[in-house]
């Protein structure tokens, strides 16, 4: 290596030993370092010492880039506390750290130059200040230290207020069992379920309730043809019921549970599920309107009995898709055709008759059938006349008696000792006047 070169290797190493100062701009002191650490840390942490372990200039003499590891100690200007608890609207807190603690913080500081300051960031290695606390002043709303006597008094307050709030609950719980009872033992109710847009009303009468709080009863399906068996409860202050069987099988579904909890003195609403998910509400009417309602229905049983007796004809109407205007069932476009049905006996101690359906065709079929409480069943047995010479098809029909009318539907199984097992298949409906 020639003289030359030697200088030059020379006086580099003496460039890069040589002391930060020598640049003609000092690094940072540990005072402006502690200065600028007091804004990085929780303000209630203050810097109590400052340490350079070790420094470096990254950039260069024009624009110098210090980094420099540090080691700090900070002190605690007030005792932290950590939340502990929630009772009600009051914040337990536990006591974390005293006033004067101190913690070693370690890391890292980088400084440069900006317009002849020093712009100086911290990187700490890890989170010092982790798990620390906060001031009992940072805490909203009421507080109290844990395991104090406020703490206690606050807890036995809490209590107070819980049982009083069980003891109300239970109260409330009773009192709507009670007023269930009452409205259920009018023995009758109405009501509608829905889904969306859609709704179903019902009525439900023949409540039975017993001293366990269960009940049966009959639900009638206003448009849906059908008359089905529910079993029901009262528990907790609602009313529970499943339609669990069919009377007269029409277009409604089994096995729904239904919720209810009372909204005013004679309304409860909720919601059913398990056969799908809907809306549900009833109304209790009172009890001079609903003894208005069975003496009516009761009327028109003894009128249809007396109609029997004296074997008089009725006009009856048969409602069916029209098959022109039908995709599938069931259809809102519909066809009727009215025909008679003649009395020709009756057993007053059975209820069973017998008679003669008449139809437009001059048609006429021999019928049977009987009363049943409120519900009157009949079928087809035997072709009479048959001047169409089509093949014969036999069906049944299962009504409900109302106060002036009769009216069910029909099934295509001349069946009368069971519910219509396939109702959707004719979607067809029947109904007469009583005389």
């Amino acid at each position: 290596m020639n003289r030359r070169l030697r200088k030059l290797v020379m006086v580099a190493a003496l460039i890069i030993s040589a002391p930060l100062s020598a640049y003609g701009q000092e690094a940072p002191s540990e005072a402006q370092l502690a200065e600028s650490l007091a804004f990085e840390i929780p303000a209630i942490w203050s810097v109590e010492t400052l340490t350079i372990q070790a420094a470096q200039n990254l950039g260069t003499i024009v624009d110098p880039d210090i980094r420099m590891r540090i080691r700090a100690t900070a002190r605690l200007q007030q005792p932290t506390f950590g939340f502990a608890a929630q009772i009600d609207n009051v914040t337990v807190l536990a006591p974390l750290l005293p006033e004067d603690h101190t913690i070693d913080v370690f890391g890292f500081a980088s400084a440069r130059l900006y317009r002849g300051e020093w712009e100086i960031q911290f990187d700490f290695q890890g989170d010092p200040f982790h798990g620390s606390g906060a001031p009992r002043s940072s805490f909203s709303g009421r507080t109290v230290l844990q395991d104090s006597d406020e703490h206690r008094s606050v807890i036995e307050e809490a209590e107070a207020h819980r049982r009083a709030a069980l003891e109300a609950q239970r109260a409330a719980i009773a009192r709507d069992g009670e007023h269930w009872r009452t409205l259920l033992g009018r023995g009758e109710f109405r009501g509608q379920s829905s889904i969306g847009g859609t709704v179903w009303p019902f009525e439900v009468v023949d409540v039975v309730f017993d001293a366990n709080d269960r009940f049966t009863a009959e639900l009638t399906w206003l448009t849906l043809s059908s008359v089905q068996r529910i079993s029901g409860m009262v528990s907790d202050g609602r009313m529970i019921f499943e339609n669990v069987e069919d009377i007269q099988r029409g277009e409604a579904v089994l096995n729904c549970i239904y919720q209810l909890e009372l909204d005013t003195d004679a309304t409860a609403s909720g919601t059913f599920t398990r056969c799908a998910q809907g809306r549900v509400s009833v109304e209790f009417d009172p009890e001079a309107l609903i003894a208005e309602r069975r003496a009516a229905r009761a009327a028109g049983i003894v009128a249809l009995r007396d109609a029997f007796t004296a074997a008089a004809t009725v006009q009856a109407r048969y409602d069916e898709p029209d098959g022109w205007g039908c995709a599938r069932l069931p259809c809102s476009h519909r066809k009727v055709t009215e025909f008679s049905i003649s009395l020709e006996s009756f057993d007053p101690a059975g209820n069973g008759f017998t008679g003669e359906a008449r139809w437009p065709s001059g048609t006429r079929y021999a019928i049977e059938g009987r009363i049943s409480g409120d519900q009157v069943v009949f079928r087809e047995t035997s072709v009479r006349e048959n001047p169409t010479d089509r093949p014969a098809d036999f069906q049944s029909y299962h009504g409900r008696i109302g106060a002036q009318a009769v009216s069910g539907i029909v099934c295509q199984d001349p069946v009368i000792d069971t519910p219509c097992p396939d109702p959707f298949r004719l979607d067809t409906r029947f109904s007469f006047a009583i005389p």
